[in-house]
């Protein structure tokens, strides 16, 4: 009660910027401390990682020294990946380039796409020039991934015969075999599968643990129409689910991983009837429950809903988990009509493909909750910088001008006007917390006044992305120049909220739950 009052104090008398200020000071203090010795170092990085996972301003500063100590300490890859955040967050490479050490890294270390992408976004030339590369990476990638992959396999076994069923389930398995019984035990509960309408397409991109010797003890191998494939090699996970469609035979197609499942026995009929029933259907979605379990599978506790109830057009744009695989089905003629996944992704390969078609296509989201994650206690493949990195092709080449033109240009003007507000106040399929995303909403706005579009609020949404920006680089000069350009960040942004409300009055605008502050903030010990 007493902290709410002090905000609330600051704010009326205009100084809502002062504790950032005094945190500031620290971080100034932090950014001083010696560099004499390997301890040093570490001491400094310390510092700098425990100032990172609090809110406060300044993170561009800490992000940049944070890139400059992992590289003295040899950790090249978390390196670049800091400094290509601090280089995102002001949209440019700025007065001290650092670009031309963080390609020239993620070359070295087997990066070239992500480092082309990133030259693209943020390299050295002009605007036109950074759009025409952007353009260009985004038509290449549509164009590359027409065709399916190499039919070259260790070994086939093919058990489906003549059936014909109604859907297939692609399953991708590397390492799985400790979770594939339970996998398997909790499949055998859905209607359709009791009633064998659906094929299984097992994908095991050369895992070490023998799952097929595993399947052919379970009930399901002499009882059920199953094809697995074994390839040479290991595989990602997307040229894994490039096999599966071109392995399966039926129309529909749900893909799962070993540790997924459904939260109700009439998932997969469900999903089917959506799809049957329309035509004009590519793809249904459900929402999907988040549980944590331990090694063997048991369910220890609820941890989240993927509620996808608040879905909007373009709402994908913000946040990509609004499509998923999990309590979803698809038509395999999309893959046919529009291509397959790009397999040189390891983590982030999915959102790519969802924002390359998702233009082309139409999507039915369901008000159920069907789906069902089990996160069992290993690590995950997400849990690594590369996803990171590999979201800059993934993402947010896709939030740029020539990512808006690539999913909006034919579409009506109010449509994107319509996601240029929400990007000013959204919600995540995982969260109940409202957030926005101000880069993007700024971009829009470019987008949506070069078509013509004359909202007043237009240049407020660019106006606010500067004041943040300000928020985010505030001067290491004297206390006094910190303390002006923070004041003056401050009231820029409250203006512009005054304006928002008077628009929404239910809008709320606060920098510190902007994705720019939400979104890829996780500070790394040392190099994975």
């Amino acid at each position: 009660m007493i902290r709410d009052l002090a905000k609330r104090t600051l704010s009326f008398v205009g100084l809502s910027w002062l504790p950032g200020l005094m945190w500031h000071q620290r971080l100034l203090a932090t950014c001083r401390l010696p560099e004499t010795s390997a301890a040093g170092v570490d001491r400094k990085a310390q510092g700098l990682r425990e100032l990172a996972n609090r809110n406060a301003f300044g993170r561009t500063i800490i992000w940049r020294e944070l890139a400059r100590l992992e590289r003295v300490r040899g950790n090249e890859l978390i390196a670049s990946m800091y400094a290509l955040r601090a280089i995102r967050l002001t949209g440019d490479d700025g007065v001290a380039p650092q670009l031309p050490w963080v390609l020239e890294s993620l070359r070295r270390q087997g990066y070239e796409r992500e480092a082309t992408m990133a030259e693209a976004l943020y390299g050295t030339g002009s605007v036109e020039e950074s759009y025409q590369r952007c353009r260009d990476l985004l038509s290449r990638a549509y164009s590359e991934h027409r065709s399916g992959p190499p039919a070259d396999y260790e070994f086939l076994d093919d058990r489906r015969g003549e059936t014909r069923c109604r859907a297939a389930i692609i399953v991708s398995m590397y390492n799985a075999a400790p979770k594939l019984r339970l996998f398997l035990d909790t499949l055998l509960e859905q209607t359709l599968i009791r009633r064998c309408e659906i094929e299984f397409v097992f994908v095991d991109s050369a895992s070490p643990t023998d799952e097929c010797a595993l399947l052919r003890t379970h009930p399901i191998y002499e009882s059920h129409p199953i094809l697995y494939a074994r390839t040479r090699q290991r595989e990602t996970i997307q040229q894994a689910w490039n096999r599966g469609i071109d392995l399966a035979r039926a129309p529909l197609l749900t893909m799962l991983g070993v540790d997924e499942g459904a939260t109700s026995p009439r998932c997969l009929e469900v999903l089917t009837q959506e799809l049957e029933a329309d035509p004009s259907l590519d793809w249904v979605q459900a929402s999907a429950l988040v549980t944590e379990v331990d090694e063997q599978g048991h369910w220890l506790k609820d941890c989240f809903t993927y509620d996808r109830g608040g879905h909007f057009p373009g709402c994908e744009s913000l946040d990509p988990s609004y499509l998923s695989y999990v309590g979803s089905m698809l038509r395999r003629s999309l893959h046919e009509r529009h291509g397959y996944y790009d397999p040189s992704f390891r983590g982030g390969g999915d959102g790519e493909f969802m924002l390359r078609v998702l233009p082309l296509i139409r999507v039915k989201m369901l008000p159920e909750t069907l789906g069902l994650f089990r996160n069992y206690p290993d690590p995950r493949m997400t849990s690594h910088p590369r996803v990171e990195l590999e979201a800059l092709r993934a993402w947010y080449a896709h939030r740029t001008r020539a990512g808006i033109e690539y999913a909006w240009n034919g579409r009506p003007l109010e449509a994107v006007r319509i996601l240029a507000e929400r990007a000013l106040q959204y919600r995540r399929a995982d969260s109940a917390r409202l957030r926005s995303n101000s880069d993007f909403a700024a971009e829009l706005a470019r987008y949506l006044m070069a078509r013509g579009d004359t909202s007043p609020w237009l240049k407020d949404a660019e106006g606010l992305l500067k004041a943040f920006r300000r928020y985010d680089s505030p001067p290491q000069g004297t206390l006094h120049q910190t303390a002006f350009a923070l004041h003056r960040a401050s009231r820029e942004i409250e203006c512009i909220r005054q304006r928002f409300r008077s628009l929404w009055p239910d809008k709320r605008i606060d920098y510190f739950r902007d994705d720019r502050n939400e979104l890829f903030k996780t500070v790394w010990p040392s190099d994975p």
